[in-house]
């Protein structure tokens, strides 16, 4: 499930009106895998929390889609 997750992840950040969604839900699939990695498999966390970090910046550099999306869903 986490796989399709990530790759459906992927593939919206490839569609420039879907990449700030896509990053938002990256980053929260991340903080999942950090935890898993700190909690569960007991290495370390630090590759999930900078992937976190790199689809934070996506999502924060391409906010303005967020409001384009908006608008569209609310027609």
């Amino acid at each position: 499930m986490v796989g399709v997750l990530e790759v459906a992840g992927a593939v919206g950040l490839l569609i420039p009106l879907l990449s700030s969604l896509a990053a938002l839900r990256l980053a929260a699939v991340m903080v999942g895998a950090a935890m898993t990695n700190q909690f569960l498999l007991e290495e370390s966390p630090w590759l999930p929390l900078a992937l976190l970090v790199v689809a934070a910046v996506i999502a924060w550099a391409r906010r303005s889609s967020n409001s384009i999306l908006v608008d569209i869903l609310r027609r």
